[in-house]
């Protein structure tokens, strides 16, 4: 019977992984669950007695309610700490019980009082709704006396938002006297209750994700703003006034120390020298160049492309940086989407791919939002500026694909929307 029990559990685990190829963000599920008599058990004692008596037991040739018990039961469920829960039920069974000296055969049916008590231990995580667990408990039937076992055992437990729905396979190791070892098989409908501050959580959360796809749709459904307006230009941009000139200030005046603490780039100069950062104010310079490795600068002014084939095709991606959690044009930001604008017109049949992305602070949600912001921002400008909506494609993938380790140092390389010029597929 044991090996039996240990294939049932293999089989179930292997069920699990296979329905489970998907895994779903779920929190810690902290709820009472209640089973209003929907929980049902049966324990069988004809198997077992068969084998223990041999041919002196007529259990094979009994029908199957004359050798169970079977039973309904009020649960309570509840999930403790990690993987472990427990349960409690009580309720009414009806049927055969024996001992191990009398064969079932010989018992006459009759009503119980039923208390169980369970503990489990899943062997998946909360995160998944499909969990395997193995289980050992109290089974205790009251007549004219006690019949007590100990049923341990594996099962499949099924959680939703609303309902839980378990079901288990069990040996029950006789503990009194006046009951036998058997096989027990049990189902188990149950309702979450949630409370106060459960209720009010899931509604702030539900709130939040309505606000940000409301802002998602709102941004989506913004169409070329281009020679509209009685032909005036309509320009919704987002500007950073004297961005360089605050990062003039903050590289001589920390020497360079706050550069990637803040969220910008200090150009590959550990020193932070100040006469880099006035390069820039100079347009000499660009944050491009901390790419490039400090080269100078040859074609279009300065070093903020590079040169790559999309299909066996060439194309010039043009990458712009933001500040920590911000999502505004810096005045470098727009000078390299002005090249970009310019490429766009001097080339009718290209298009531009604009990639949002972020460092990896904050939730995926937040960041998914972010880039999807920042990526918008560059849209709307070049719009503004008359690039048509439909040669324009705006993605956004979060803290997704980083093209830096994500440290002080480094993660402002992160915090960028790739502008990809290429033809038209």
């Amino acid at each position: 019977m044991k090996k039996v029990l240990i294939c049932l559990a293999g089989c179930l685990l292997l069920a699990a992984q296979a329905i489970l190829a998907q895994e779903v963000e779920r929190e810690w599920d902290n709820r009472w669950f209640i089973s209003p008599l929907c929980k049902f058990q049966v324990q069988e004692f004809g198997m077992l007695e068969k084998n223990r008596h041999g041919f002196l037991s007529d259990a094979n040739q009994l029908p199957i309610m004359d050798k169970i018990n079977a039973s309904f039961a009020a649960s309570a469920y509840k999930n403790i700490v990690g993987r472990l829960s427990f349960s409690v039920d009580i309720g009414l069974s009806y049927g055969h019980v024996t001992s191990k000296d009398r064969l079932i055969s010989t018992t006459e049916a009759q009503t119980y009082n039923l208390l169980n008590a369970t503990l489990y231990y899943h062997l998946l995580s909360h995160r998944y709704r499909l969990q395997p667990f193995i289980s050992a408990g109290i089974t205790n039937l009251i007549n004219d006396s006690s019949y007590t076992s100990a049923p341990m055992g594996v099962g499949l437990k099924f959680n939703s938002k609303k309902i839980m729905i378990m079901a288990q396979a069990a040996y029950g190791y006789s503990i009194s006297k006046t009951t036998a070892n058997s096989l027990n098989y049990s189902l188990g409908l149950y309702l979450g209750i949630n409370n106060k501050k459960k209720k009010k959580a899931d509604k702030d959360k539900a709130a939040a994700a309505d606000s940000a796809k409301k802002a998602q749709e709102d941004l989506a459904k913004k169409s070329d703003t281009t020679n509209k307006n009685n032909g005036q230009v309509v320009n919704n941009i987002v500007i950073n006034v004297n961005v360089d000139s605050l990062l003039t200030a903050r590289a001589g005046n920390n020497n360079g120390a706050n550069g990637n603490q803040n969220g910008w780039p200090n150009n590959g100069n550990p020193n932070g020298n100040p006469n880099e950062w006035q390069g820039r104010e100079n347009g000499k310079a660009d944050y491009g160049d901390s790419l490039a490795g400090g080269r100078t600068a040859q074609a279009f002014d300065l070093i903020d492309y590079q040169v790559d084939t999309i299909n066996g095709k060439p194309a010039l991606k043009f990458t712009v940086y933001f500040y920590y959690k911000d999502y505004s044009l810096t005045s470098r930001a727009f000078a390299t989407v002005d090249k970009v604008i310019a490429q766009l017109k001097r080339n009718p049949g290209k298009i531009v791919e604009i990639k949002g992305y972020t460092d990896n602070v904050g939730s995926t949600e937040y960041n998914n939002y972010l880039s999807m912001r920042r990526a918008q921002m560059a849209f709307d400008y070049m719009n503004s500026r008359g690039v048509p909506a439909e040669r324009m494609i705006v993605s956004y993938y979060g803290k997704e694909y980083p093209v830096a380790e994500n440290t002080p140092a480094n993660a402002w390389l992160n915090r960028r929307v790739e502008l990809v010029v290429r033809d038209k597929d």
